[in-house]
């Protein structure tokens, strides 16, 4: 059996994609696959993936655009692999990546392996650590109430959702589980959870050989209120399926993380609002979740930020 497949979505990805896929073909005392789902892109996404001559990389193409869960659901119902490395086609891996989780994961009966990772801007800002913390290669257990309470929209504390991990493949397909097409942000953490849910284990190494990378077109910078809505709605469905199982701790962490998306979601009917001219819609989402007022000086720390970035550059 292979080792792990790496499957990477991609829209539009052309002037990413290169590097990504040589970074996924770089790993280190691994068997492996790369399979690039393209979401139906019209740059030359194709191009770029049928350049690399390397038998281990496949190509398959959607008919039309379907979003990131569409993508990499295409991936992972032809991937062979023992495991499942999501990789993002505009970020990079260190080589020695997948044999670290993979190791960790068969170590340790581990279904989800992730690690911290590195963020890396456009600008020459430094690089830096999504989760301040010591690179000891040390680990963490991570269980569903930590993991809700660890994403909560607009939190003070790094969110979890945005670590990508290697998932074991026989797990996943056991339980029919695939990332959730109607969701185009937030599908890792549901597929996370839906994991957790039926007793995965979820261990998280103290190492950071994933590059993020941010950049303007991001598909992560744009939160829409039908993005929210989507997250929202996985949040009830997913209380509701799992309630007869679901501790009380854990229901705690998704009432707080349900709580934290509807806050969200009145913020951005207002920033809407605010757009539009639309004084109604300002105050009826003001009054129906007071809790978004506090958000109203994120815009304006954002602008700061900007401002201070460019005085001292």
């Amino acid at each position: 059996m292979t080792d792990v497949s790496i499957v990477i979505a991609a829209w539009n990805a052309a002037a990413f994609l290169r590097d990504s896929i040589a970074s996924a073909l770089a790993q280190d005392s691994v068997s492996l696959e790369v399979i690039v789902c393209d979401d139906a892109s019209t740059d030359d996404t194709a191009d770029v993936v049928r350049a690399f001559s390397d038998p281990r990389v496949r190509y398959l193409r959607a008919e039309r655009n379907g979003g990131p869960s569409s993508a990499r659901n295409m991936g992972l119902g032809v991937a062979a692999g023992e495991w499942i490395l999501v990789l993002d086609a505009d970020d990079e891996m260190a080589p020695s990546r997948a044999r670290r989780l993979i190791d960790i994961g068969r170590a340790n009966q581990a279904d989800i392996v992730a690690d911290n990772f590195l963020i890396r801007g456009e600008n020459s800002a430094p690089e830096r650590l999504h989760i301040a913390e010591a690179l000891d290669g040390s680990f963490e257990s991570i269980d569903l109430t930590f993991y809700a309470d660890a994403n909560q929209m607009f939190g003070t504390t790094p969110s979890y959702g945005y670590l990508k991990p290697i998932f074991r493949r026989v797990f996943l397909d056991e339980h029919g589980l695939r990332y959730p097409e109607s969701m185009r942000i937030g599908e890792d953490f549901a597929l996370v959870c839906e994991i957790l849910a039926r007793g995965g284990r979820y261990l998280r190494a103290r190492s950071a050989d994933y590059v993020y990378k941010t950049h303007t077109g991001s598909i992560s910078h744009r939160l829409k209120r039908s993005d929210l809505a989507s997250m929202i709605a996985f949040d009830r469905t997913f209380t509701a399926a799992h309630a007869a199982r679901l501790t009380a701790s854990e229901t705690q962490a998704f009432d707080g993380h349900l709580s934290a998306l509807l806050t969200a979601d009145a913020f951005t009917a207002m920033l809407d609002g605010i757009k539009q001219k639309r004084v109604g819609d300002v105050l009826a989402a003001a009054i129906s979740r007071p809790q978004a007022l506090k958000l109203m000086s994120m815009p304006v720390r954002a602008r700061l930020a900007r401002l201070k970035a460019s005085l001292t550059s």
